[in-house]
């Protein structure tokens, strides 16, 4: 399922707001741009968040290259389906890292955690022009219903991918959609099409709207300012965590 992304208080007096694993997944541990390029380590260490209900304080003694291929080989050992789990990984971390589950260690400046969050909002909106982009489709013109995510071709379904950032050449394909199936075994769909106003797929006519990653998460922005602003106004720090 993955992990999810939580911003709250500690006796929960104020209503978290829902955040997407899209948000935490492209904004907060990004692949298509580095937080190093325009956060200083301060920011980079607040806007880490925590594991959920821990968090590490100091070190205990230095990584070794043996732990670092402890580590991989009981990864490889999981992904190949042996018996290894992650409770020898937490072994070999409760060796190294020093750890808290104190409310007070895990709580975060709301002022500076909001500075930080608007600093990438900022950098999503100036460079949205080298950033991926999300496109729609939509059966109407009037580009806010029936919006296609699939179509039948020979049989065969073809989803309509056109939020594709996490491509490794997402570069040049950012103003192209992707169709493409996922069942081979009842038949093969892998193509693009060139985002315009209106696209043909299959001698159909659909229709496309095309917003950038600072419009796409502008919602979720608006949420934690709201949150943040309220536990500004009542005095009280905040908690950051993935579980």
């Amino acid at each position: 399922m993955g992990q999810t992304l939580d911003l709250f208080v500690g006796e929960n007096s104020i209503e978290s707001p829902y955040l997407s694993r899209s948000f935490k997944n492209e904004l907060i541990q990004p692949c298509y741009f580095s937080l190093k390029d325009f956060l200083n380590d301060d920011e980079i260490k607040i806007i880490t968040p925590n594991s959920y209900d821990e968090i590490t304080i100091g070190k205990k003694r230095q990584v070794t290259d043996s732990d670092t291929s402890k580590i991989l080989e009981i990864f490889t050992k999981t992904l190949k389906g042996k018996s290894e789990n992650r409770n020898s990984i937490d072994k070999i971390f409760d060796d190294i890292y020093i750890t808290s589950e104190k409310i007070e260690d895990r709580e975060r400046d709301p002022v500076f955690l909001k500075k930080t969050i608007y600093k990438i909002q900022q950098y999503l909106q100036i460079n949205a022009s080298q950033l991926p982009l999300v496109h729609f489709v939509f059966n109407s013109n009037e580009l806010n219903v029936d919006e296609e995510i699939s179509i039948m071709i020979d049989g065969v379904k073809g989803f309509i991918e056109g939020d594709i950032y996490y491509y490794d050449n997402y570069k040049s394909i950012r103003n192209k959609i992707h169709v493409r199936s996922y069942w081979e075994d009842t038949g093969k769909i892998d193509f693009y099409v060139s985002v315009e106003p209106e696209i043909i797929i299959n001698k159909q006519k659909f229709y496309t709207k095309t917003i950038s990653k600072a419009q796409q998460f502008e919602d979720e922005f608006e949420k934690i300012y709201d949150f943040l602003n309220e536990a500004i106004k009542l005095n009280k720090k905040v908690l950051w965590e993935i579980g």
